[in-house]
């Protein structure tokens, strides 16, 4: 049988919600700014939306996580986890 893993600490969270808001903001810099400089149809333009298809993965991981601590640590409130993936980063 697997070992169960031990899934991540609150800290953990907050450091992995941190990466993930910075890396999402890089690469939406990134992508707006190939959006205003090639069109759809080059290769640029096309290779901005595998791009766009990593910035939806990260909202993804990100709804999935936020579900998970919410699920892990019942005692916070919205208010105390929802920063945690969402709103700026610091």
């Amino acid at each position: 049988m697997p070992k169960k893993k031990p899934g991540f600490t609150l800290d953990e969270h907050k450091a992995a919600g941190e990466k993930i808001k910075r890396a999402r903001d890089l690469l939406n810099d990134v992508s707006v700014s190939i959006s205003r400089a090639y069109p759809k149809s080059s290769r640029a333009g096309k290779a901005n939306g595998v791009l766009f298809k990593t910035l939806d993965a990260f909202r993804t991981i990100k709804h999935e996580l936020d579900e998970q601590v919410a699920r892990d640590f019942p005692d916070l409130t919205p208010r105390e986890f929802g920063p945690i993936y969402y709103g700026p980063s610091k």
